[in-house]
């Protein structure tokens, strides 16, 4: 009974720190959106009124209309107004954004050690969890599974063990910057989503990609595979509907279709039929790399007041996100004796 009530003391405790920091941050976002109103009322008000001025010059007084010259000032000046309000716009939302940076910070880091973490405590066992650490971008691109970008980032990493399978999770967003000779920037999002790794007792000596025909940044290239350094062959399944979804590679066909069974096969169907992602996997020794693209980070809080509608709401959303990790453990089987 004690040990009871020191968890509830603490769960009551991690509540009430995630209650402060959201009432900071939802007042400092008020604040910051009345600065950045005013600041631009001050500016375009009088703006309009002599917009107004001067348009009642040139069309309401005598022959101003077809005065080509006046006409011309016209429009050097509202070009001119329009780029300072532009300016002012920009400035005032990044003075805004700078305002309530620390709270919201506070606020985000206050949600994940209370929903998120006290969420996952009730599905993993061995649990290890840190939002500002993600996977490591050279186990990422060592799989040889994604293409490669300029910018890594990942974050909100989990580690722990489901039904006796040891799991790592992360958030991870791969991005290609490039900038023309003018100095245009455009950047191109590669994968935005989550990154899963499942390990087994169980060793494969081959290795097996199955990725989503719409997963338009995957690595599919058909060459040696540059771990086993054996040739990739594109291989097909006695599933038509499997083989239309996806694309499949192996450097063993034996192997692989010993793991491509009819139950395997359908569950991974099932898995992408019931979600909004774009999915990609892949067998390498005695790890299965799974990644998502659902263009979403996972366990972040709402970002505006009237997004936050209860306790209760937030550990569901939560929770329905972790389902994400447990669904491929319960639907693939992973726990069976064929991954042992």
């Amino acid at each position: 009974m004690e040990n009871s009530n020191i968890g509830n003391s603490s769960l009551n405790s991690g509540y009430s720190v995630f209650e402060q920091a959201k009432a900071e941050y939802f007042k400092k976002q008020k604040t910051a959106l009345w600065i950045y109103y005013i600041t631009v009322g001050v500016f375009l008000v009088p703006f309009l009124l002599i917009l107004s001025i001067f348009l009642s010059n040139i069309f309401f007084v005598g022959e101003g209309m077809f005065d080509y010259i006046a006409m011309l000032f016209f429009a050097i000046f509202v070009s001119a107004i329009i780029a300072l309000v532009y300016s002012i716009f920009s400035s005032s939302n990044k003075s805004a954004n700078l305002i309530i940076n620390k709270e919201y910070n506070n606020y985000r880091s206050a949600y994940k050690n209370y929903f998120v973490r006290n969420c996952m405590k009730r599905y993993f066992t061995n649990l290890s969890y840190s939002q500002h650490t993600g996977i490591p971008k050279q186990l990422v691109y060592g799989t040889g599974m994604i293409k490669a970008g300029n910018r890594y980032h990942s974050e909100d990493c989990a580690q722990g063990k489901y039904k006796n399978v040891d799991f790592i999770q992360a958030d991870v967003t791969i991005q290609n910057r490039t900038a023309d000779s003018k100095g245009n920037q455009n950047v191109v999002t590669i994968l935005r989503g989550q990154w899963m790794i499942f390990d087994f007792p169980k060793k494969f000596n081959f290795r097996l990609k199955v990725v989503d025909k719409h997963f338009g940044n995957a690595d599919i290239k058909v060459d040696k595979d540059p771990i086993t350094g054996r040739k990739m062959k594109r291989i097909q399944t006695e599933s038509i509907s499997f083989n239309k979804q996806f694309d499949i590679f192996a450097d063993d066909d034996f192997e692989a279709f010993y793991l491509l069974d009819p139950s395997f096969i359908y569950n991974v169907e099932k898995l992408a039929d019931s979600k909004q992602y774009k999915l990609m996997m892949c067998f390498i020794d005695n790890h299965l790399h799974i990644c998502l693209f659902d263009n979403k980070d996972f366990f972040e809080p709402p970002y505006k007041e009237r997004e936050f509608i209860s306790e209760a709401d937030e550990n569901k959303k939560v929770c329905d996100q972790i389902s994400t990790i447990t669904d491929f453990v319960d639907f693939l089987k992973l726990d069976h004796k064929i991954f042992k």
